[in-house]
Formats: C-alpha cells, structure tokens, sequence
C-alpha cells in the first residue's frame, strides 16, 4: 500500500508542487525507509519556502531522523577510522538529535591530540550554544564564547567562526565585539545578509537599551542624510526603468523562464516569471543575490578583474549573469543557446542610460 501511495505523491508533486505535496511526499519517503530522499525533498522546499511554518515544522522532523540514520553509520565507522573528521561529524549528529552531553564528551576525548585546531574547538562552541539555546544557563554561554575566540584565532578569516561568534557575542551582550566579528565578514562579502540581519537586529537592541539620548543622535544622523537620499532617488528610479526594460527584453524570448535584476550596490529591483516556468523561486532574490556577490568575489581573488558576465550552459537550462550600467541581471532560459546570442538579445537597441 505504501509503496503505491508514494508513487501517486511523487506523480502529484512533479505535476504540481504545493506546500502540501512536498509535505505528504517527504513523510511517505520517511515511512518507506527512503531518509535521505525525504531529507533532501524537504530541504529543497525549506529553501525555496522559509516563511512557510508547516514546511519548517516537517523539516525539523525529517532532520532529526536523518541524523539519527547518519549517527548510526559514522559511530559504526568510528570503531575503525578514528580521524577527526569522523568525530567532528559525529557530534555534530549527536547536537543535531539533542544529545549535547555526548557531543561534548566525545570532543572532549580527542581534545589533548589536537591542540589549537580551530575545527575542534568551533565544533565545541557550536555544543555548548546549542545546549545554552536549550537550557538558557550562563555557563554555557561562557564556555561557548571561549572556544569561538580561540577558533577566530586560529582561523581569523573564516565565515562560519565570525558569524557564530557574533552570534553568541549578541546573546551575551557583547554587541561591540559582535559588530566587529561582522564587519570581518562584510570586508569580503559586503552585502552578505546574515551579517546585515545581525548588525540590524544589534542596533535595534541597543537603540531600545540606550533610551531617548541614541534617539536624539540618530534623528540628526536621518536629518544629514536626507540630502543624500534626495540625490539617490533619482538614480534609483532610473535603475528600476532600466531592469524594467533588461526584463522586457530577456522575455522577448520565449524560452525565457524567470529573470531578477539587482543594482550594483545589491538593492533588489525586479523579477519576472513566466506562468507555469520551473524552476520555481519564492523569495529567491536574496539567495541568487547572493550568488552574484560570490562569484564577483571569487573573480577579484583570482585575479581576473571585474565580473561583467557569467555564463551556466546545460542540456536542459541556460543562465546568464550579465551586469548592464549600474544594474545586474539574471535569467533562467530553457533549453541550450549561446553567450552571445543572449547577451545580444538583453543589449539590442540603444543604450540603457539613453532610455
């Protein structure tokens, strides 16, 4: 019976993907043993549905069991392979699942062999913060904080150590060092969102902390920067126009799926789908943004100068990142075409800013 439910779910999801298909299908790949297909069902809808609760809710579910599954394997691989790597992954399983005291009694074990290993001791600052997130004790908070620094100094430049250290730098009040650890992280990634989040959230905290003397300052900081604001409205309106015309032109094509143009400052501007297209984005600006800002990065640390043009070309789908003025666009295409061809079709006629 299962096995005949599960096929109809899939045929049902693959014609019309919902919220609740994507749920019925994951549970049904859970009940029939499938873990890691009902795993990676639902982690592709938390992604492209994070406002969605019912989503997150089975996610959290379908997470634990898959964790569990993986436990299982790596501490049966543990008896014979004792590298770090296994054993960082398996407290990472057991702080998954909830069991916090054993992923802190297995790190503790190795801790003498490796000595200023920054994976190990960002592995027990991850612990002991979620077992603080559980239990709200000071301690762990304490312990956390102390193995993140000794991370960051190991590893000063690293993403994932700067972001966690201030995220448990803003839980323990620390705000100064908190600023400080993202500022690290917007040195190389200045639109990053988490980071942007984060700081937001720091000065709203301390704008309700401070009282009615911050809120002085900060009305005279918006008067100053009223004239400023004046000044890039005009541009701004001049950048939607032109994303207006890059999307007019990218679905004068009809295999034309889905297209997103951004400003050269990472400011959404517009998208447009054609109905029925996939792939399907629900608020996947920011994620493709993000994308964009990595491979702009990623082209200055190469060292070939300015990204003006990225090209993907499959079988099945084309995408083209192309910068235009002072916008970006992206567009999703059906089907396989060139370059060029579609750089012509976005860049045909007059000149953006003469519009």
């Amino acid at each position: 019976m299962l096995p005949l439910l599960l096929n109809r779910a899939m045929a049902l999801h693959r014609r019309k993907p919902s919220e609740r298909s994507t749920i019925r299908l994951s549970r049904l790949l859970l009940l029939t043993g499938r873990t890691a297909e009902a795993y990676a069902t639902i982690s592709a809808a938390r992604k492209t549905a994070p406002q969605s609760e019912a989503i997150r809710l089975h996610y959290t579910v379908v997470k634990t069991e898959y964790a569990a599954a993986l436990l299982s394997k790596t501490l049966h691989i543990l008896k014979k392979d004792t590298r770090l790597e296994n054993f960082l992954r398996a407290a990472d399983l057991l702080r998954t699942i909830g069991q916090s005291e054993k992923a802190i009694a297995i790190l503790n074990k190795i801790q003498a062999q490796y000595p200023d290993n920054w994976r190990l001791e960002f592995a027990l600052g991850q612990v002991y913060f979620s077992r603080y997130r559980d239990s709200r004790h000071p301690a762990d908070l304490t312990e956390a904080l102390a193995h993140l620094r000794l991370a960051r100094d190991c590893a000063p430049r690293n993403y994932r150590v700067l972001f966690l250290t201030a995220l448990v730098c803003t839980n323990a009040g620390l705000f100064d060092e908190a600023l400080a650890n993202t500022r690290e992280i917007r040195k190389v990634l200045p639109r990053d969102v988490r980071a942007l989040a984060l700081e937001t959230q720091i000065r709203q905290i301390t704008a309700a902390t401070t009282g009615s003397a911050d809120s002085t300052d900060l009305s005279q900081e918006t008067t100053t920067s009223e004239h400023d604001s004046a000044e890039s409205a005009g541009a701004m309106t001049h950048s939607r126009r032109a994303a207006e015309i890059l999307l007019d032109r990218a679905f004068a094509l009809e295999s034309t799926a889905c297209g997103f143009v951004w400003s050269t400052d990472g400011d959404y501007l517009a998208s447009r789908f054609r109905e029925h297209s996939h792939p399907c984005f629900m608020n996947g600006e920011e994620l493709l943004w993000e994308m964009v800002q990595g491979s702009v990065v990623d082209a200055a640390h190469i060292g070939i100068g300015q990204l003006c043009s990225c090209f993907l070309a499959g079988t099945e789908w084309t995408i083209l990142m192309r910068a235009v003025d002072d916008v970006i666009v992206c567009i999703f295409v059906e089907g396989e075409h060139s370059a060029s061809s579609l750089e012509r079709l976005l860049l045909k006629g007059v000149l953006l800013t003469a519009n």
